[in-house]
C-alpha cells in the first residue's frame, strides 16, 4: 500500500482532531510525489529531494513538514514505519513585524463584503482575538456581558482572551443570525479567501488576518494603554510575553535612558 491509501486513513482518524486540516491538505499536495511511495520507501533522502524542488517559502516548507512528521508518526504508531525520517528542515523564517495600522483597518471594513467576512472582522479588531477564535465562537460563549473566547479551547490552541461586550461588540452581534450554535461559523481558508480580495480592493498589500490582532496591540500601546491591560486583553499567560513583542511601541519605551543621556552630555 503506498503512503497516499494510507493518508486516506490518516485523514478519517485524524481529521477531527487536527483543527486546521486545510494545512494538512496542502502538506500533502505540495509533497504529492513521497505519496506515490510505500511506507518502506519513504526515507530522510527522498524528502529532503522533493524539498529541493519546492518553489516555497521556508516558513511554508517547515509548516508542510511538520505536518508530515504527524502522518510519520502516526504511521510508526500503526506498525507500518520503523521510525520517523530524519529529514532537514530549513531554518526559520525572522519573525514578521507586519501589523495593520488604523487606516487600513478602516480602508478593509469599507470595502464591502460578506455579512460574515465583516462581523468576523470587526470582532477581531474590537477585541484583539486570533481569526480562528472569532470564526470558530459559540453564542454560549457569551453571556454576562463577556465574550470569554477561552471557552473551549484545547490545550494545544494559543492564548485567548475575555473581552467586555462594548457598544461596538454588541451592535456586531446583533446584526448575526442565530441559526446554529457558531455566531460566525465560517472556515478559515473560506474567511481567508474573503481577505485577499477585500485587502486587494482596500490596497492593503502584504497582510494575513493575523496582522489584525499584532495591529490591535501595536496601536493601543502607541496610545498608552497600560501594558498589563493589553496583555490581558490578548489573554498572554504573562506580561512578559506582550513586552517582549509590543514593548518598542510605547510612547514612553526608553524614554527616562534617552532623556538622561542627554542631560549629561549638556
Amino acid at each position: 500500500m503506498t503512503l497516499a491509501h494510507h493518508w486516506t486513513r490518516f485523514r478519517s482518524e485524524r481529521a477531527g482532531p487536527i483543527l486546521d486540516w486545510k494545512r494538512f491538505e496542502l502538506a500533502a499536495s505540495h509533497y504529492e510525489p513521497l505519496m506515490r511511495l510505500t511506507p518502506a520507501k519513504w526515507t530522510h533522502q527522498e524528502t529532503d529531494r522533493v524539498t529541493q524542488k519546492l518553489d516555497l517559502s521556508p516558513g511554508t516548507i517547515r509548516r508542510d513538514l511538520a505536518c508530515l512528521r504527524v502522518f510519520a508518526t502516526w504511521l510508526v504508531r500503526a506498525g507500518h514505519l520503523p521510525a520517523v525520517p530524519l529529514w532537514e528542515v530549513p531554518a526559520a523564517p525572522p519573525p514578521r513585524s507586519r501589523f495593520l495600522s488604523p487606516e487600513e483597518m478602516r480602508a478593509i471594513l469599507a470595502v464591502p463584503a460578506p455579512w460574515w467576512f465583516d462581523a468576523a472582522t470587526r470582532l477581531a479588531m474590537a477585541s484583539g482575538q486570533r481569526i480562528d477564535a472569532v470564526l470558530t465562537l459559540r453564542w454560549d460563549q457569551i453571556r454576562n456581558g463577556i465574550v470569554d473566547f477561552t471557552l473551549g479551547a484545547g490545550p494545544r490552541q494559543k492564548r485567548r482572551g475575555v473581552i467586555p461586550v462594548i457598544p461596538a461588540i454588541s451592535e456586531v452581534l446583533a446584526r448575526c443570525p442565530r441559526n446554529g450554535d457558531h455566531v460566525i461559523g465560517v472556515r478559515y481558508h473560506v474567511y481567508l479567501a474573503e481577505w485577499r480580495r477585500v485587502c486587494k480592493v482596500a490596497g492593503v498589500v502584504g497582510a494575513t488576518p493575523h496582522c489584525i490582532r499584532h495591529g490591535v496591540a501595536t496601536a493601543l500601546i502607541s496610545s498608552g494603554v497600560p501594558l498589563i491591560e493589553v496583555s490581558r486583553m490578548l489573554g498572554h499567560s504573562n506580561v512578559a510575553i506582550t513586552q517582549k513583542v509590543y514593548v518598542k511601541y510605547d510612547p514612553d519605551y526608553t524614554r527616562n535612558a534617552t532623556e538622561r543621556m542627554a542631560g549629561l552630555l549638556k
